[in-house]
């Protein structure tokens, strides 16, 4: 497992943490000290010169700085044929199939709070197994209450998940970022609501707990 070397109110460990997520790969957070004088640890590292963050050890090797970071991490783990695309939230799914991975995301989007109202194969017929699942989850309260208050927001309170085989084994959950569907309504005062929103779903996609 790749060892992370960060620190929380890092910007740049930040951003390597959320591309493990994405990603859907492991790895083992050790948090370094504040204080660049006492990362005594992480100066004892092969090739490390300074007390720059993030750094991470994968298989032996010690990467340190961002872009080196990213790099290193993207020649390891290349993104899946689904793409990465900035208006969802997609996770890569290590040893599931559509068909399974989608039972697993349907547990958790319950756990999160939402109610899955459909499932659907959108394999063609007859395929073996399916290599593509659609789940269509809601908050019941929250719809009810768009409803009562704004009918014509109640498309936004919809939260699809595709699913999809990538290959080998693995499959790629997506589900269109609240966020972007609040840019398209022209509503940025729901911003707030949408990043809890999306938080949910990334709890419901989060990949550590995924094949658990």
């Amino acid at each position: 497992m790749i060892k992370f070397y960060q620190l929380e109110s890092c910007p740049d460990c930040a951003r390597v943490r959320r591309f493990f997520g994405e990603r859907g790969i492991p790895f083992e957070a050790l948090p370094v000290s504040r204080h660049s004088a006492d990362r005594r640890g992480l100066l004892s590292l092969p090739g490390v010169d300074s007390s720059e963050l993030p750094v991470i050890v994968d298989a032996g090797t010690v990467v340190q700085g961002l872009r080196p970071v990213l790099e290193h991490l993207q020649s390891r783990f290349p993104s899946s044929r689904f793409g990465d695309p900035a208006h969802a939230v997609t996770r890569v799914l290590d040893g599931l199939e559509p068909e399974e991975a989608a039972q697993v995301i349907r547990t958790r989007l319950v756990g999160e709070g939402f109610d899955v109202v459909a499932e659907i194969s959108l394999s063609p017929e007859g395929e073996e197994p399916p290599q593509a699942r659609l789940l269509v989850a809601l908050d019941a309260e929250q719809m009810s209450r768009v409803l009562r208050e704004e009918p014509g927001l109640a498309t936004l309170v919809v939260r699809p998940v595709v699913i999809v085989a990538d290959g080998e084994g693995r499959s790629v959950a997506s589900a269109l970022d609240p966020s972007y569907q609040v840019i398209a309504a022209d509503r940025p005062e729901l911003g707030r609501a949408a990043l809890r929103l999306k938080e949910r779903l990334e709890g419901a996609l989060a990949p550590a707990d995924l094949t658990s």
